[in-house]
């Protein structure tokens, strides 16, 4: 399977720190930053998601639905 990459564009209306935590749906979890690259194993509907916070209760997510390969659902 091939690699994807992914990346988020966020800001903090007060200038804070954002921390980012990345779910690619198979159970995998990407590192504290604005781009990922990530494969899946195999074929399927997966729902990659990203949750933007300032650690402060700000906090936005959103998400993204990829198909990898010819998934039968």
């Amino acid at each position: 399977t091939g690699v994807l990459s992914f990346s988020v564009s966020a800001t903090d209306a007060d200038g804070d720190p954002l921390a980012y935590f990345w779910d690619f749906g198979d159970g995998s979890f990407g590192s504290n930053s604005v781009t990922q690259t990530h494969a899946w194993i195999g074929a399927g509907e997966y729902a990659v998601q990203c949750t933007v916070t300032d650690m402060k209760g700000g906090l936005s997510v959103d998400s993204v639905l990829v198909k990898v390969g010819n998934p039968t659902a």
